[in-house]
């Protein structure tokens, strides 16, 4: 789908959902404060995910790579929460081993992430 479309549909998304209508402060907020995916942006609007990645590129962002962190953000959000920090927020007191069988990883990988939120929380990024 051709870079105008994905502008117009993003523009669109945004005023149906209460935000700017200004798309590429839609596609900020969608790919790097919410995490989404490229694929799951693209899936959202009904557009084709390279058309996303240029958009992405043209706002100067980064393309991430897929990884386990954008796969626990969806599966933590499949649950019914926000993102993966939601996630742990709510769950903290669960084991590792508890999570890991919940988001269909291993402990380990919980661990890490795990721990990269703790290090967050205790600087102040992630609230």
């Amino acid at each position: 789908m051709s870079s105008p479309m994905v502008l117009k549909k993003l523009a669109a998304y945004g005023k149906g959902k209460g935000l700017s209508d200004d798309p590429r402060e839609v596609l900020y907020t969608l790919y790097v404060k919410e995490q989404m995916s490229l694929a799951d942006i693209a899936a959202l609007l009904r557009v084709t995910r390279p058309g996303v990645a240029y958009q992405v590129k043209a706002l100067g962002l980064p393309i991430q790579p897929p990884g386990r962190r954008a796969i626990l953000g969806v599966r933590a959000r499949r649950l019914g929460y926000r993102d993966l920090t939601a996630y742990f927020h709510s769950n903290g007191k669960k084991s590792f081993e508890a999570m890991a069988e919940e988001l269909h990883v291993t402990p380990e990988t919980i661990r890490r992430h795990y721990d990269e939120f703790v290090a967050g929380v205790q600087s102040g990024v992630a609230s």
